[in-house]
């Protein structure tokens, strides 16, 4: 009887001690990210990248809500994104504040993103990208990037059709552009990267761009 008991007590505290060993399924915390120096235009289309002017480290700058120009000197903070991404060109840093710093900054001449004066002054953008990415260990994310020539003081984003279309493999984004609430004369265009990102499952064949009736093929990361 006295050994029955010690079999049982031996195996209840066996079973206990594993219940309370830690999980090794558990992923580390998202680092945080801080960095400084001029943002410019990636090698692929709506990608933007600044290189670190203190460690010399160069990210893929994704951000939320309004953007810099390119070729703005910038301080930013941020979380890093270890999944990949269409853009592949640095460290992924998803950018939760960003402010502009005193700091002469060269004025890109490729793919057309310079700073340009028009007669009519008429924003428009360009460079479109879209990408799924399904890498482990996830979420499975959409993301769609370009690049608007905005004039000093408006704001661009992407914002999803409601209703949506009715051809479920296509997605369908208004492109909306806000100027100040004190406007200024001036016809100087800056080009501004302008970036969308949602979690889903639910993948794509492409997306709209209205009123500019641009469709972008949604390219598979995996």
């Amino acid at each position: 009887m006295k050994v029955s008991l010690m079999i049982y007590f031996c195996l209840l505290g066996t079973l206990m001690s594993g219940q309370s060993a830690p999980s090794s399924d558990k992923q580390a915390p998202t680092a945080t990210v801080k960095g400084s120096g001029c943002v410019s235009m990636g090698v692929e289309g709506g990608c933007f990248v600044l290189h670190d002017l203190k460690s010399g480290t160069t990210f893929n700058l994704f951000f939320q809500d309004a953007a810099p120009a390119l070729d703005t000197a910038i301080s930013f903070q941020g979380t890093e994104n270890n999944n990949p991404n269409f853009c592949m060109q640095g460290k992924a840093v998803d950018v939760t504040k960003w402010t502009p710093i005193r700091l002469h900054c060269p004025q890109q001449s490729s793919k057309g993103t310079t700073v340009q004066a028009m007669s009519e002054s008429k924003p428009q953008c360009t460079g479109w990208n879209s990408w799924y990415n399904v890498q482990p260990p996830g979420p499975k994310t959409l993301h769609v990037a370009g690049i608007c020539s905005l004039r000093i003081g408006d704001t661009v984003k992407l914002v999803p059709r409601v209703p949506p279309g009715i051809n479920p493999q296509i997605y369908i984004f208004d492109l909306v552009i806000k100027g100040p609430k004190t406007p200024k004369k001036s016809n100087i265009l800056h080009p501004v990267p302008v970036h969308y990102a949602e979690k889903t499952e639910r993948k794509y064949e492409s997306v709209d761009i209205e009123p500019d009736h641009v469709n972008v093929p949604v390219k598979t990361i995996e």
